[in-house]
């Protein structure tokens, strides 16, 4: 029960995020109890007026009467920002409930997540009112939203039951916020050709539009897409992210999306996976216009496409060219062999290569092995997803050598200290221990932790403590903070205090017997 948290709440000054979610899940249950619910309103009505800033009620049936005294408890709390209330059952009374929250004046709101609930044509004129004179909403989701993907998956609820003509008055509730919104996600609605083509002639007049997610609409055809490329050809605001994943566009419309993302050069993240019609020869005419090196991409989403290694081999070179990108997404490309995925290690041989993670399919022993040499001098990547068709000893051996060369101090430097995130099958217990290391401290320590493992260890201390003596005398002392940094180490400060006397020679003169030696001073 929620009652024992109530306490915690009302005193609680520093909690900003508080969620209940997927207990209404196949995979986590039927939902809460009626009994759960009411302990649950009672201790939300509890919270610090001050306090919160995010709270997410996703994913868990609850009906539309218990969802309005959800957000009427919620009422209170005067900072309140992002609202999370996707697949519950949320109808007429939960939107007037949240009709009264927006029109408090003391609302902050300014994230709203609705999607997959029980809202029909008659409840978007009630959120149109609410909205009409609210200055803080920046943010509306009527689709999936932020949950994760896991929910989703175990989560059966169909999209809300909007027709057109519920589309059309939400198009008009988006012209009363047309200098407001910044982040629109439709993404599983049913919202239709004609539908769409209304949205975007609402959109075509915002100058503020950052994001649209418009992923898994089903019911948008070529007529919607049209639309939507002239949305994208003729806006004037600074989009920074297009969702459109999962979609029914064909090469003719990804061709001429791509012409109009061409000028699109504040586009940092574009999310494109999963788009079956879209065919190997699309995708090479795709890659041969956008990205562009005026681009700005930094997140490319391309699982699961029909993309061969010809239309790679165009991604990989106009990517290297813009030199912005830092994400990655190319799992499930099925079409893509061996050698196009060698073409990829030519995006982390760059100089100045930007990108931090890559997500891949299977790979053979031999792709993964000229990976692991690419990303030895690489200073960026820090995920990197495979799963090797099989594993073998040579790869793993590369890797190893990678992310620490024991052949030499030096080698072992040199190493990389980027990598933090290997997903792969039965990776080697050192492997995992160097990107630990290399998670958990920062490059520079990193690389110490593994020259003292390695090379300065009991077995080997007495062996190289010798480097030390062709050290300068102005560099001396910070060798020793350096070996000296914590109390696991001593024992080697004691053999280079032992191996180096001149430290501590003494200048005792003929007639000086019995006076104090004299510590040779180091500058």
């Amino acid at each position: 029960q929620f009652d024992i948290l109530s306490e915690f709440f009302q005193y609680n000054e520093n909690l900003r995020y508080f969620g209940v979610t997927g207990c209404g899940t196949l995979m986590f249950g039927c939902g809460l109890s009626p009994q759960s619910i009411f302990s649950l309103i009672s201790a939300v009505s509890k919270f610090n007026q001050h306090s919160l800033r995010e709270v997410d009620f996703s994913c868990n049936k609850l009906t539309d009467q218990q969802a309005a005294e959800l957000i009427g408890a919620l009422g209170k709390s005067l900072n309140l920002v992002v609202l999370h209330l996707v697949s519950n059952k949320i109808a007429m009374n939960g939107c007037v409930e949240l009709g009264k929250l927006l029109r408090n004046p003391t609302c902050k709101l300014k994230k709203i997540n609705l999607g997959h609930n029980d809202i029909d044509d008659q409840c978007v004129p009630v959120l149109k009112t609410a909205l009409k004179n609210n200055k803080t909403v920046k943010n509306i989701s009527l689709g999936e939203g932020d949950i994760s993907h896991s929910v989703k998956r175990a989560n059966r609820k169909e999209a809300n039951p909007i027709t057109a003509e519920g589309w059309a008055s939400f198009s008009s509730l988006l012209m009363d916020r047309i200098n407001l919104l910044e982040r629109l996600s439709l993404s599983g609605t049913e919202i239709d050709d004609e539908s769409t083509v209304t949205l975007t002639n609402v959109l075509a007049k915002t100058v503020v539009l950052k994001s649209l997610d418009l992923s898994s609409c089903k019911s948008i055809m070529e007529v919607g897409w049209r639309s939507i490329v002239n949305l994208l050809q003729n806006l004037n605001s600074r989009l920074e992210e297009l969702v459109f994943n999962c979609s029914n566009f064909d090469d003719a419309v990804a061709v001429a999306m791509a012409s109009a993302l061409a000028n699109k050069i504040d586009l940092k993240n574009l999310h494109m996976g999963d788009n079956k019609f879209v065919t190997s020869a699309g995708w090479q005419s795709f890659f041969s216009v956008f990205p562009n090196s005026e681009s700005s991409l930094e997140t490319f989403n391309l699982n699961s496409n029909r993309i061969d290694d010809d239309g790679l081999s165009l991604l990989v070179n106009a990517l290297a060219n813009a030199n912005t990108i830092k994400k990655l997404y190319l799992s499930g490309t099925e079409s893509i062999s061996d050698a196009g995925l060698h073409a990829v290690t030519n995006l982390l041989r760059q100089p100045k290569s930007r990108l931090g993670a890559l997500y891949l399919d299977s790979s053979t022993d031999d792709v993964l092995v000229d990976f692991a040499n690419a990303l030895t001098n690489n200073t960026s990547l820090k995920t990197l997803h495979f799963f090797p068709s099989e594993s073998s000893s040579s790869q793993w051996s590369a890797f190893s050598d990678t992310l620490c060369n024991k052949s030499s101090i030096n080698a072992t430097f040199n190493s990389n200290h980027t990598l933090q995130i290997l997903f792969g099958s039965s990776i080697p217990h050192d492997i995992y221990h160097n990107l630990a290391l290399n998670k958990h401290y920062g490059k520079e320590e990193a690389a110490r932790q593994k020259i003292l493992e390695h090379h300065f260890s009991h077995e080997h201390e007495n062996d190289n403590i010798h480097v030390f003596s062709d050290i300068e005398w102005k560099a001396m002392p910070h060798a020793i903070s350096w070996i000296g940094r914590d109390e696991d180490e001593f024992s080697l400060m004691y053999q280079l205090l032992r191996g180096t006397p001149s430290l501590f020679e003494s200048k005792a003169s003929t007639k000086g017997i019995g006076k104090k030696r004299k510590h040779r001073h180091i500058e």
